[in-house]
């Protein structure tokens, strides 16, 4: 019954979802293009034959369009995130949800089934998101790296190389616990964040009036407690950072920032756990769809 629930659950969510690659798709592409365009290589390169009120308006057009990129790229990210958590709702505690919560199925099956889906749709979302950054860097470096004189994958290289230098001087850990963290950040943020999306909207069902209205009020005391225990977390951190001066006045301390990204993860990930039992006790013991 759970692979029922799983491909029901995709066939009702899929066509938002694919929409949204969709969009970043084509404007990927079309910001691949227009960065590989010789008169964008002669403008970077002051060779440009375009008179002055032409370049600042071209330059001026380029601003505005990395502004919409980044506007899109922040829509479709909280976009589906609000698209899933309505979806959830609609599907679980409005006139959709009686059918839904008569199903001859178990309240983990439905959270499981509704969390899969959801956080699957999400890191597709994500990877899309870096995916399209990645090209569109790699297409503006390919456009304009020939008037430096190295290939694609020198400046890459080049790039890559800084930015190693950089974090592990300044956030005192390596690339390869950076990437570590990173590949299980992408692996389970998602489906952390559906999971206290989806056990706040449930939370907000013990309330007999307004229980939507109950429930983004719930999100956001979740995500005022995370945010707490990440601030608190990093006082530590610092204390300890301070302490270790104070014995040792002439060693080399540094905040390690990686310890504190491992930290705050465990503290999303036992958030989520949480929230998901709450929510299957109210789906069991305290539902009331009155």
């Amino acid at each position: 019954m759970l692979g029922k629930l799983i491909k029901h659950e995709w066939k009702s969510v899929y066509k938002v979802g694919s929409i949204l690659l969709l969009a970043m798709l084509a404007v990927t592409v079309i910001g691949c293009v227009v960065l590989q365009m010789p008169w964008l290589k002669d403008l970077f390169a002051g060779e440009s034959n375009l008179g002055d009120v032409q370049e600042v308006i071209l330059v001026f057009t380029l601003m505005i369009s990395f502004m919409l990129y980044i506007f899109l790229l922040v829509g479709i990210t909280y976009g589906i995130l609000i698209y899933l958590g309505v979806h959830f709702y609609k599907t679980m505690y409005t006139e959709q949800g009686y059918l839904t919560n008569t199903l001859p199925v178990t309240p983990h099956q439905l959270l499981i089934s509704k969390t899969l889906v959801s956080g699957i749709w999400y890191v597709l979302i994500e990877v899309a998101v870096i995916v399209s950054i990645i090209a569109l860097v790699c297409s503006f470096v390919a456009g304009l790296g020939t008037t430096e004189g190295y290939t694609l994958a020198e400046a890459l290289e080049m790039i890559w190389s800084e930015f190693a230098l950089v974090f592990e001087s300044e956030f005192k850990g390596t690339m390869i616990h950076f990437m570590i963290y990173m590949v299980v950040a992408m692996l389970v943020s998602p489906f952390a964040a559906m999971l206290m999306i989806f056990g706040a909207l449930t939370i907000g069902q013990l309330s007999r009036k307004h229980k939507a209205a109950m429930g983004i009020l719930a999100y956001f005391g979740i995500s005022i407690v995370n945010m707490i225990i990440s601030m608190i977390i990093s006082m530590v951190y610092s204390v300890s950072l301070v302490a270790s001066s104070i014995n040792d006045p002439y060693a080399v301390n540094e905040m390690d920032m990686m310890g504190i990204y491992d930290a705050s993860m465990i503290i999303v990930i036992v958030m989520a756990v949480v929230l998901y039992f709450i929510s299957h006790y109210i789906l069991s013991k305290k539902l009331n769809m009155e």
